[in-house]
């Protein structure tokens, strides 16, 4: 398990804007309760957040996208207008020469960055009962792996095998999405349970080479203020 404060060494070189070293880099920060949710620069980032009506999911979008531009100057010193990031036509975004995956659950926002294809995906734990949705959404290989796990540690393997669903899902840029159709144990995935203060989480991060991620904290004092 990944604690907050925890961080993976790693190289980068930002005078060439090349990632050395390892395949992406995940950041994940949790979402204040307080959390006060301002304009933001770019217009079509600006109209995916005021078509939520959900205050709550307002704000884990917001966070997102201001955990998204701290990402890209960590890595690049440059911001996502200088990186040409946009929504592409499947869904997912991108840039110039840079591969992007946001993921937001209820206290916590995540946002790889890489070179290649990646997808991300987070899932709170502590959300109930999950047998029914392991019926529904898992292939049988996926749904036989569940249910031979302990059943203390059931919702946590459903969240795992969920999440590497989702990611790869992302990674493959693709517009549709059949869960019980994509069986994400027959890819590359690198899942970590990781603890903020708002609670335990499963994250995954898929592509080809996604074990050389590097997994980085970042308080909201550093990302939003």
């Amino acid at each position: 398990m990944i604690r907050s404060g925890q961080t993976p060494s790693l190289k980068m070189n930002k005078k060439t804007d090349t990632c050395q070293d390892f395949f992406a880099k995940i950041y994940y920060a949790a979402v204040p309760e307080d959390v006060s949710v301002k304009p933001v620069s770019d217009r079509w980032r600006q109209a995916e957040i005021d078509k939520i009506t959900n205050i709550a999911h307002r704000a884990e979008k917001y966070c997102a996208w201001r955990l998204l531009e701290y990402a890209l100057q960590d890595l690049f010193e440059k911001d996502s207008s200088a990186l040409g990031v946009c929504r592409r036509d499947y869904g997912g975004y991108g840039g110039e020469g840079v591969e992007l995956s946001v993921s937001h659950t209820k206290g916590l926002v995540a946002v790889g960055v890489s070179r290649n294809a990646i997808g991300v995906d987070a899932e709170r734990l502590g959300g109930g009962r999950v047998e029914k949705l392991a019926e529904r959404f898992l292939t049988e290989r996926e749904f036989s792996r569940y249910r031979d796990t302990d059943e203390s540690r059931r919702e946590i393997e459903f969240l795992r095998l969920w999440c590497a669903k989702e990611a790869v899902f992302k990674s493959q840029k693709k517009e549709i999405f059949v869960p019980s159709a994509l069986d994400g144990t027959a890819h590359s995935v690198r899942i970590e349970e990781i603890e903020v203060a708002s609670g335990r989480y499963v994250l995954a991060v898929a592509g080809e080479g996604c074990e050389r991620s590097a997994f980085s904290f970042v308080s909201s004092e550093k990302y939003l203020y």
